[in-house]
């Protein structure tokens, strides 16, 4: 079974997102900021990350500066609900 990181700090999308992918199979862990994601990335291993990108306590970018920093080459997808990207 496949384990995806799933960093989401609007709890509505969060629990939409968890289910469906839950439902297809795989095994999903929860963050709902940088903190506790970068906490759970040293405990476990995953598979992939799917991480908003405007956290509340910094961006989903990061995420990836310490997934680079620490050559942890788990794929990292920065999804975001904001139309208006730079």
């Amino acid at each position: 079974m496949s384990a995806i990181l799933l960093i989401e700090d609007d709890l509505t999308f969060s629990t939409m997102i968890k289910a469906w992918l839950s439902r297809k199979g795989f095994e999903i862990e929860t963050a709902s900021n940088i903190a506790r994601g970068l906490t759970l990335i040293k405990q476990s291993q995953f598979d992939l990350i799917l991480s908003d990108m405007r956290l509340p306590d910094g961006e989903g970018l990061n995420i990836l500066d310490y997934l680079t920093s620490n050559n942890i080459s788990t794929p990292l997808i920065i999804m975001t609900s904001y139309a208006d990207v730079q």
